[in-house]
């Protein structure tokens, strides 16, 4: 519920080097939009800003840059989520 009504969930599992989390899967159901480390395995499925957002492990500035991106953009951030979800 509380992922339901976030704009925004922050994945960090930097030691999943190549493979996906519950936690990630669970906010795409969601419809939320998920900010997640990249790797080769989400991007088999994903493509960044278009049905995910990945960042890279230790650029910390350019995820707050990010997060504050999609936070102003409500319909852009929608509608990465819902091509997420789907």
């Amino acid at each position: 519920k509380i992922m339901q009504k976030s704009k925004i969930v922050l994945n960090s599992c930097p030691w999943i080097k190549n493979g996906g989390h519950e936690r990630v899967f669970a906010t795409l159901a969601a419809g939320t939009l998920s900010i997640m480390a990249d790797n080769p395995f989400m991007r088999s499925d994903f493509e960044d800003g278009k049905s995910i957002a990945f960042y890279h492990y230790g650029k910390w500035k350019d995820v707050n840059d990010q997060v504050n991106h999609y936070l102003s953009n409500d319909s852009l951030r929608t509608e990465v989520a819902h091509a997420g979800r789907k």
